[in-house]
């Protein structure tokens, strides 16, 4: 399948969530947040009197990135190159923004139909490619400290 298939499914795959669930973001923060607590002095810490804005902003965020990987790879390249170690020098651990990615990700992909294997293959790849590049990203990765 090449990208341009890959990405009608994951069109198609968000598409069928939207209409399932809705707005995602109170379902990915709430996971998020039983799975990681210390999140939200985080989200509060930065967000201020905007702390609900910034989380919202923060899923809307990493859907964004999965809905266009297919279609610009090198966007989200950068973007993660510049956003990981920027969250860092925030004092944000880059492990965190795997993980609202990937809760992100595990939110929508109860979505997908067992029995469609197609988009299963090309939902966990998109996750593992995602997860991977938030990963080296990281000032960890980059032999680089803070």
């Amino acid at each position: 399948m090449n990208n341009v298939e890959k990405l009608s499914v994951v069109d198609r795959i968000l598409e069928n969530a939207a209409d399932q669930l809705g707005d995602i973001s109170p379902l990915v923060l709430d996971r998020f947040h039983r799975d990681h607590p210390e999140a939200k002095a985080l989200f509060s810490h930065h967000g201020g009197s905007r702390t609900t804005q910034l989380e919202n902003d923060m899923v809307e965020s990493a859907v964004y990135c999965l809905m266009i990987w297919f279609e610009r790879p090198a966007e989200i390249e950068v973007m993660f190159s510049n956003t990981v170690p920027h969250h860092e020098l925030l004092k944000i651990p880059a492990e965190l923004f795997s993980s609202l990615l990937e809760t992100t990700h595990n939110v929508i992909e109860k979505t997908i139909p067992e029995r469609d294997q197609p988009s299963q293959r090309v939902w966990s790849e998109l996750k593992r490619t995602l997860v991977e590049l938030a990963n080296a990203s990281s000032l960890e990765s980059l032999n680089l400290a803070y």
